[in-house]
């Protein structure tokens, strides 16, 4: 008998997902090409939090023991931050946003954008509309 997935399990297949975008890139449709700026840079890592509230202010974190089929994004968060990887990171990387930032989908990086990262709640809405929402 199969296990049902937790929360723990969904967090880490969203933080590989971030994390192999840079490899996808030339794969993604233009729709989806603005989902490689939530690709952790090159040293960091994501690291993805699904959260019950109304606001983000008044969320809180998703027990990691939890059914997955217990949190839905109509009625949750997604809180992405961004944390220095490890050595055994780094290894197992094989590209980064850096490595595909000649291309077209992938904006220039100005001195702004590389100042810090802010995670982003994001709730029951296309992805890539919040992301473009918040960073302007």
């Amino acid at each position: 008998m199969k296990a049902e997935k937790t929360i723990s399990d969904y967090q880490s297949e969203i933080e590989a997902a971030l994390d192999r975008l840079p490899v996808l890139a030339a794969q993604l449709p233009p729709a989806l090409k603005p989902l490689l700026r939530l690709a952790p840079r090159k040293g960091l890592r994501a690291q993805v939090s699904l959260r019950r509230g109304t606001t983000a202010k008044d969320s809180r974190q998703v027990k990691q023991s939890a059914p997955a089929s217990g949190w839905l994004p109509d009625s949750g968060f997604v809180a992405i931050s961004y944390l220095p990887s490890s050595a055994e990171d780094d290894r197992s990387a094989v590209s980064t946003v850096e490595d595909v930032q000649d291309s077209p989908a992938v904006p220039a990086q100005t001195p702004e954008s590389r100042s810090g990262f802010n995670p982003i709640a994001m709730r029951g809405e296309p992805l890539s509309q919040t992301a473009l929402r918040e960073r302007r």
